[in-house]
């Protein structure tokens, strides 16, 4: 538990990065998000963020 802080810090900038996509594209959501991480060295950790953006509008 002592290294979950740190990925949570890890993943937010990668979230950050296609919340800002997908306002680039006109969407005011993003459906069916995954984040994964792996660690290949100490140190060195990968993040993978994706998601479908999408137009919610009222019905």
């Amino acid at each position: 538990m002592g290294s979950q802080p740190r990925i949570i810090e890890r993943i937010h900038p990668s979230y950050d990065k296609i919340c800002k996509r997908a306002g680039q594209m006109d969407a005011n959501a993003i459906i069916g998000v995954r984040c994964q991480t792996q660690g290949y060295l100490q140190g060195v950790l990968e993040v993978l963020c994706y998601g479908t953006a999408v137009l919610v509008a009222p019905l």
